[in-house]
């Protein structure tokens, strides 16, 4: 899968083939608004204080990533696995997480306004201090 990874400035940080690299990603601050990354391999990559709005993560694997502070805001990443990464401070509000695997996720103070968690593995997850008003469970 071609995938290219831009600054806020729209520098490329990350540029090439990732389908099926063993490294781990890093693109802290990383401005990927709008990307299509269906299905994609981002386990354990740095993604933290990321701005991914709207961003099409359904099916992606991102078992065991760094996703702090990253802004999600009306990303589709349903069927996603999530299971064991770090979303402390995220806003994943009216984000479609249905299906989604977030077992020992942690989301201490994630915004969670209005997100789809319908079907959503849950299992393990910390939602110690969360804003989790208007959630679809």
């Amino acid at each position: 899968m071609q995938i290219e990874i831009r600054s806020r400035r729209g520098e490329v940080i990350i540029s090439g083939d990732f389908a099926d690299t063993r490294s781990v990603i890093e693109a802290r601050k990383a401005n990927l608004e709008f990307a299509n990354l269906f299905g994609a391999n981002l386990a354990q990559a740095d993604l933290s204080g990321g701005f991914l709005g709207a961003v099409e993560l359904s099916e992606a694997n991102m078992q065991g990533a760094n996703l702090t502070d990253a802004d999600f805001t009306g990303a589709n990443m349903g069927g996603a696995n999530l299971s064991g990464a770090n979303l402390t401070g995220a806003d994943l509000s009216g984000v479609d997480l249905s299906g989604a695997d977030l077992s020992g996720a942690i989301l201490y103070r994630a915004n969670l306004s209005r997100t789809n968690l319908t079907g959503a593995n849950l299992l393990g997850a910390d939602f110690t201090s969360a804003n989790m008003t208007g959630i679809q469970r």
